[in-house]
């Protein structure tokens, strides 16, 4: 679980197009895994340590698969500090590494939406779930959404973490990082429902920071242990909802 060098960092953002959770039974990750390759062939999606550690021979050898590395060691810490405001381990770190690596989180099965939760600021919801056509266009929007404003909400990010750390109040900065997700909940109007299932969520943990309690202490333990460097964990990422039952 050691860094990964710079070149090869390099290149597996370039490439990369998700980065896997999920919750499941090891069965039904198998079968929800089995769907999503078949949609990504010839494109990498990215197994998180923990992930590969919890579902093991459940996880077939693909080229397509990449084990993910931290990018920079002191990662790992962020994900010991967010565990202590009760977000799971798995969860945290498919997080963490999708900001790192600037792509979306590919979240395998309904229910494994709800270890997300904390970390959700916005939702897309539709009718019904999109067919293989609509969903390969939509996996790609996702992937706009992490990269287009990644410089900026990674940077706001950081101000709003500091802000917390120090006390001050940083209601503005949140808002405008609402008002960013709003306008890009847009792009998906093709399928954008006010009703029915979760197909796409925004994970943002500057606003769960801000909402938890526990959020001002949990700030300060993340600046001490990144700095500035913390930054790459802060984008508004999003989460696309896998579910091979409702294709």
């Amino acid at each position: 679980m050691g860094e990964v060098s710079f070149y090869k960092y390099a290149a597996i953002v370039k490439n990369l197009r998700g980065v896997i959770y999920s919750s499941l039974s090891p069965e039904e990750f198998s079968k929800h895994l089995s769907w999503l390759l078949r949609r990504f062939r010839y494109r990498n999606v990215g197994v998180p340590p923990l992930l590969k550690i919890k579902y093991g021979s459940a996880i077939p050898r693909r080229k397509v698969l990449l084990e993910l590395s931290y990018p920079i060691a002191e990662l790992k810490g962020a994900i010991g500090v967010l565990a202590k405001l009760g977000l799971e381990e798995c969860a945290a770190e498919a997080y963490v590494l999708a900001s790192a690596y600037v792509s979306p989180v590919m979240v395998l099965g309904r229910e494994s939406l709800e270890e997300l939760k904390p970390l959700v600021s916005a939702v897309v919801r539709v009718k019904e779930y999109p067919d293989e056509k609509s969903w390969r266009l939509h996996a790609r929007i996702a992937d706009y959404t992490v990269l287009d404003f990644y410089g900026w909400a990674t940077e706001n990010g950081l101000e709003v973490v500091k802000a917390l750390a120090e006390g001050r109040d940083p209601s503005q900065l949140l808002e405008e990082r609402r008002e960013k997700v709003e306008r890009d909940r847009r792009r998906y109007w093709r399928i954008l429902s006010e009703e029915g299932e979760v197909f796409l969520a925004y994970l943002d943990l500057p606003a769960m920071l801000a909402e938890h309690e526990g959020g001002r202490e949990a700030a300060r333990a993340l600046l001490k242990a990144l700095g500035d460097d913390l930054a790459c964990c802060l984008a508004v990422v999003s989460a696309i909802v896998v579910s091979y039952e409702g294709s």
